[in-house]
């Protein structure tokens, strides 16, 4: 493969290790030419639950299966015929009708019928706006970590039934609450969901319309195919919407189903629908069930999404020759294609004598895929530095393999990504987890590094200068602090007892513990402490001997990020989670990364 050698110099190289870990992100996609570097989206308003209790039963997941939306904004969020907000229930809900890798946000309270969001990319913040006017649900929203360099700002709306002047004053709330999010001008903003306004020009629609910059003549409406865009069960009034601000209503772009083109989006309707093999396994009664008021409304997009678009070849995911001399990898990846589009990975192949040191990580094959796709990749090399290793790679993705090719020498050593003592680790877009209820996660803010041998602290909602008064402490400068109040609405961490919590980076790998999570099970005015750093044993202690930004432990110099001290505060507004870099000591330069792409 042609390419230009490009040298990398490090100040400095850490010590040899037997075990290494790449990560490399096989991007690949089956549109496009390779320049087109876009994303297409498509967005749904869903209110389509059925039967006595408001709820999602197979009509309305069918109808989620077989549109496959990137991302919806969901109404009377609860699942099954005793309609459960359960966390876990909702978890494998959203695994089996979007996929695992969906993540999903519901409007706390356990509000009658909530509203919530569900989306292919990471949610990275949420929350919702109060809204007096009903006293059975609220607005939610979310912002979405989008490809590109935009986010998507999303709310899910479910208006009254009562009056059109009702339904404005919620709109009016809903406004007023986006506005003091502040968000920034660039991004892409989506209002949808179930307005139940009894016509396109009333006044709720008109104050998303003057919020969003668009115009009724501006915007799209989607229809059926028969050109009807009406949205309720009698098909005669348009209830569900999907709008959208004036930036991502550039960006609009035909619904393609199978051989059916819908210029200005879908309202779908599976009676109406044709041929409903498009649309597998929908059935053709399940827009017509019991108690299903709504039909779906969908709308596509495509958006720049800065990841080249790239047809599957053997040359355009071949890495070439990349050469360790003792030196640090700290940037996790070999090269970078783009991956996107439906695909199915049918298997991944080592060959070469070496072949036997390479293995997959993740994901486990086969896998279909319909979005970003990364692979993990570990080395266990056999104890000979400086022995050339030379290895192929065959990816098959629906039954055509494709090659890529990687020359390795020497003892690599990658560690966590973060190099040695001098290097800080970046921790953007790694997720923190209370796996006693996977609603309370967060994801760490894009530019989050922690200090080699420093910290990352997460209070639950103090301003720093809260925070070291209630704990009478002064933070050191290698410690990164975070109110949880920046990151969820209601805080995070939130310690009551019971919690257990993980460290995921941002590929989706657990990082501390390897496996499980790590207990808290404290009821009140308790501290945890990890005793060394390659061992998950964590000691309980009084909370007064709680020392945020201190660890008194056993360094083993891992490399690692890992959760040094869980405490519960008698001021619980300041109760925290600390992690710690437990960095690799430098040693002196030893050779320089050569890179051929």
């Amino acid at each position: 493969m042609s390419g230009t050698l490009l040298r990398l110099d490090y100040e400095g190289a850490s010590k040899s290790v037997m075990r290494f870990f790449a990560l490399l992100l096989l991007l690949t996609a089956l549109s496009a030419a390779a320049d087109a570097q876009t994303q297409r989206i498509r967005i749904m308003a869903a209110n389509t639950t059925s039967g006595n209790n408001q709820s999602y039963l197979a009509p309305g997941n069918r109808i989620f299966q077989g549109l496959k939306p990137d991302i919806v904004l969901i109404q009377e969020f609860t699942i099954g015929n005793g309609a459960s907000q359960d966390t876990s229930t909702t978890n494998s809900w959203v695994d089996d009708n979007f996929g695992p890798e969906f993540s999903w946000y519901r409007e706390p309270g356990n509000e009658q019928i909530p509203n919530g969001i569900v989306s292919r990319w990471p949610i990275i913040e949420s929350g919702e706006v109060v809204d007096n006017n009903v006293s059975n649900r609220d607005h939610a929203w979310a912002r979405i970590d989008i490809p590109g360099e935009k986010d998507l700002w999303v709310a899910s709306v479910h208006l009254l039934t009562s009056s059109s002047g009702n339904r404005n004053s919620q709109a009016q709330v809903l406004v007023s609450g986006l506005n003091a999010l502040n968000i920034p001008a660039d991004d892409y903003v989506v209002i949808g969901g179930d307005f139940n306004t009894d016509s396109r020009s009333e006044s709720a629609a008109n104050t998303f319309r003057s919020y969003l910059g668009v115009s009724s003549g501006q915007e799209f409406e989607p229809a059926d195919g028969n050109g009807d865009d009406d949205t309720n069960a009698n098909r005669n009034k348009p209830y569900d919407w999907v709008l959208v601000d004036s930036d991502l209503n550039a960006l609009h772009d035909a619904v393609r189903i199978g051989s059916n083109t819908f210029a200005e989006g879908l309202v779908f309707d599976s009676r109406v629908y044709s041929p409903l093999s498009d649309v597998s396994p929908v059935q053709s009664g399940d827009s017509g069930v019991s108690n299903m008021q709504h039909m779906a409304v969908i709308k596509d997009f495509v958006v720049p999404s800065g990841n080249p678009d790239y047809t599957v070849t053997p040359d355009n995911i071949a890495f070439g020759s990349v050469i360790f001399d003792n030196s640090p990898f700290s940037d996790n990846s070999l090269g970078l294609t783009s991956l996107s589009g439906e695909i199915t990975i049918t298997d991944f192949d080592f060959s070469g004598p070496f072949a036997g040191e390479f293995s997959l990580g993740s994901p486990a094959i086969p896998v279909a895929t319909s979005g970003t796709q990364n692979f993990q990749i570990f080395w266990s090399p056999d104890g000979s530095p400086g022995v050339q290793r030379n290895v192929t790679a065959t990816i098959t993705t629906d039954a055509q393999p494709s090659t890529f090719g990687v020359t390795i020498t020497g003892t690599p050593n990658n560690q966590g990504g973060g190099g040695g003592d001098g290097d800080p680790i970046d921790v953007s877009g790694w997720k923190i987890f209370d796996t006693s209820n996977f609603e309370r996660q967060v994801t760490l803010p894009n530019g989050t590094e922690i200090p080699a041998n420093g910290f990352l602290v997460i209070a639950r909602e103090a301003t720093k200068v809260a925070f070291e008064s209630s704990h009478g402490v002064t933070l050191g400068p290698n410690v990164v602090y975070i109110n949880g109040t920046d990151l969820r609405a209601q805080g995070f961490p939130l310690l009551n007892g019971g919690q257990s919590f993980r460290v995921e980076d941002g590929f989706g790998i657990q990082q501390d513990p390897p496996l499980g999570s790590i207990p808290a099970s404290f009821s009140t005015d308790r501290t945890y402490r990890r005793v060394r750093s390659n061992s998950t044993t964590l000691v309980e202690e009084s909370e007064s001997l709680r020392d945020p930004g201190i660890w008194g432990g056993i360094r083993d110099e891992t490399g690692e990020v890992i959760i040094t001290e869980i405490s519960d505060s008698p001021d619980f507004m300041t109760e925290y989670i600390e992690l710690y870099y437990d960095a690799i000591p430098v040693t002196e330069p030893e050779g320089d990364f050569w890179m051929m792409r």
